[in-house]
């Protein structure tokens, strides 16, 4: 019996990668574009941020980088996670009581694209000591509040 290739490795099958993307320079033409539209603005700190500093955003960052190595998640996760960050804090003010939950819905939206079995809610909760609970990360008025900006 032929053993399929993902049955031969702990890793997990992906998929192939596609030729027609790849090969014509003008999907990258067109990913750097859009890209250039929903980059997050380099001064939020200055402009829209009040109660948060880069510190602070470098704690949550290191916290939620160990949290992706701890739970062996894919690389694509935790870059994913902090630009989600970034991109929210550029455009809606938060206060610093929320800046962990904030991380916490990033690295939940984050892995539920990226991963094949993605980080559940409870995982997250218990990665902030309780410090959030699931209702404050599903019913959180920043979530509402990202939906508005």
């Amino acid at each position: 019996m032929d053993l399929l290739c993902c049955e031969t490795t702990e890793t997990e099958c992906r998929a192939y990668a596609d030729p027609a993307l790849l090969g014509d320079d003008r999907v990258l033409q067109n990913l750097l574009q859009t890209e250039e539209r929903y980059a997050p603005s380099s001064s939020y700190f200055e402009c829209v941020q009040r109660d948060i500093s880069p510190l602070m955003r470098k704690i949550v960052a290191e916290w939620m980088l160990e949290v992706c190595e701890e739970q062996k998640c894919q690389d694509e996760v935790f870059p994913l996670s902090m630009n989600y960050v970034d991109r929210f804090l550029s455009i809606c003010p938060i206060r610093k009581s929320q800046l962990q939950l904030l991380g916490t819905a990033c690295l939940l939206l984050a892995s539920k694209l990226r991963e094949t079995s993605p980080l559940t809610a409870d995982v997250l909760v218990f990665y902030t000591d309780n410090s959030i609970t699931l209702d404050d990360l599903w019913v959180s008025k920043l979530l509402k509040r990202a939906i508005e900006c």
